[in-house]
């Protein structure tokens, strides 16, 4: 029943009871007690009525906030649709140049670099592999007075920003070596080992890239080749950094670094 029905019903209870108040009101309140009764009927009806009312408002209101938030998910699905879309495209994109330039096909070394640098940056785990195929690549351009790998090696860097998947290629890319028993004696193989070690050694940090070596040369069946040179680079590493914070604290006074 709507509104206006109820309000129908109960202008008429009223004018009943007018009415009945002016035919009975000589009488010995009888017709008084009829008239209260009819009221408070009325009145409770309007009350029920009304709370009827509010909550089909409530209901429609809930009804119009689940179809609001309907609309907002709908629209950021699509929002996040597009930008994986993107994402996927802009990998494909970036992985083409990259192919390329680890074929030595000729583009530019500026775009070479800056691709590099934006695979490490927006930490790009669909590139590791090329990045791997780039770690020769070498910026000629590079302006610094830092003349470290890091710099010097652009794919070196952008791998160790990458994190965790640069880490596991590189230790793929290991584990390829000693498979394939490369060339130790070979200065380009003894870099690239050097360079994939660092990698792993920037991402996992020294105690677990210890840990690392000594499972591969503990292993069964691994040409410890590979990783023997690898673990001689590593306590290189760790020797260099100890002296290098032993000759920080001489600098200092003896004092430890702040």
């Amino acid at each position: 029943m709507d509104a206006t029905a109820r309000r129908t019903i109960l202008v008429e209870l009223v004018n009943n009871s007018m009415e009945a108040m002016k035919n009975q009101c000589c009488r010995k309140y009888v017709g008084l007690r009829a008239v209260f009764l009819t009221v408070a009927i009325g009145l409770l009806f309007v009350a029920y009525g009304g709370s009827s009312t509010d909550d089909g408002a409530g209901t429609s209101a809930a009804d119009q906030e689940k179809q609001s938030s309907d609309v907002h998910l709908d629209a950021l699905r699509v929002e996040v649709n597009n930008k994986v879309a993107r994402r996927r495209e802009m990998v494909d994109a970036m992985h083409a140049v990259l192919t390329r330039a680890a074929k030595g096909e000729g583009q530019p070394d500026a775009t070479t670099t800056s691709f590099i640098q934006a695979a490490g940056t927006l930490r790009l785990k669909e590139t590791t592999d090329d990045l791997i195929d780039l770690l020769d690549y070498r910026d000629e351009g590079v302006f610094s007075r830092d003349f470290s790998a890091y710099t010097f090696y652009p794919a070196l860097n952008a791998l160790i920003l990458i994190g965790k998947p640069g880490s596991v290629s590189a230790l793929r890319r290991l584990d390829s070596l000693a498979a394939k028993k490369a060339d130790i004696d070979d200065p380009s193989v003894q870099r690239k080992i050097v360079m994939l070690l660092r990698i792993i050694h920037g991402v996992e940090g020294e105690d677990v890239t210890e840990f690392i070596l000594a499972d591969r040369l503990t292993g069964s069946g691994c040409d410890v080749v590979v990783f023997s040179f690898a673990d001689k680079q590593l306590q290189l590493m760790k020797t260099a950094r100890r002296d290098g914070l032993a000759e920080g604290r001489k600098s200092l006074g003896g004092k430890a670094y702040p």
